[in-house]
């Protein structure tokens, strides 16, 4: 088991994607539709961070909050960028 795990996303994905906690709007079915009901139809202020994510400017500063290792966070960022980009 790989405990705790952690989600990782750059400002693009912040301001494209809903999150727990942070809602960038209305989506799917209207109002009434289970995303919006779970998640909130109103957008959150975008520069707000809910107290349950950890903001860092580089990779460096978030492994040193997560208490990580530097060196194998970046490794690991490389690799998934890397096979991402093969599709």
């Amino acid at each position: 088991m790989n405990i705790p795990a952690y989600f990782i996303c750059d400002a693009a994905c912040w301001a494209t994607y809903s999150l727990p906690g942070h809602t960038v709007g209305a989506v799917g079915d209207g109002e009434d539709s289970y995303f919006n009901e779970t998640y909130g139809g109103e957008a959150t202020d975008p520069s707000e961070v809910p107290a349950h994510f950890v903001k860092a400017d580089t990779l460096e500063e978030l492994a040193e909050k997560l208490g990580i290792d530097a060196a194998g966070l970046a490794a690991e960022i490389a690799a998934f960028n890397e096979n991402a980009a093969k599709g």
